[in-house]
């Protein structure tokens, strides 16, 4: 990575927080702010998603999906990538990280990767999102 590239760059570490109402949510509703895994049982990603919102709607040329609470981030990255910009969402395989949202038509060109898993003897899918409006 070059100076000018390492220099925008931050990194942030936000760890989840305990969820009193865990048991009551569901991990595909992009609201709830939790995850399917089993490591993370009674934990809330709340903070973490929202870690984006403290920048201006349509600042991102591209958004990388790839955590935890995937739905929840998906959300909160539509507003915040520029027109023209990518939203990338890895794994998307799992269905029902896209399929709270409405993407296609004349507002989203969506493609889509299929490909073996390194270190894994599986494929998985790679969707790539492009903001049209």
């Amino acid at each position: 990575m070059s100076d000018a590239v390492a220099a925008k760059v931050q990194y942030l570490l936000i760890e989840p927080v305990k969820d009193a109402h865990f048991g009551t949510k569901n991990f595909e509703n992009p609201d709830d702010y939790i995850s399917s895994g089993e490591h993370f049982a009674g934990k809330n990603f709340e903070a973490y998603v929202k870690s984006i919102d403290r920048y201006p709607d349509s600042h991102f040329d591209i958004i990388v999906v790839d955590g935890r609470a995937r739905p929840s981030c998906i959300k909160h990255s539509i507003p915040k990538l520029k027109r023209d910009g990518w939203l990338v969402v890895d794994n998307s395989d799992r269905t029902y990280y896209l399929k709270p949202f409405s993407f296609g038509g004349p507002d989203w060109k969506v493609f889509t990767f299929d490909g073996p898993v390194p270190g894994i003897k599986s494929f998985s899918r790679t969707t790539l999102l492009k903001k049209c409006y």
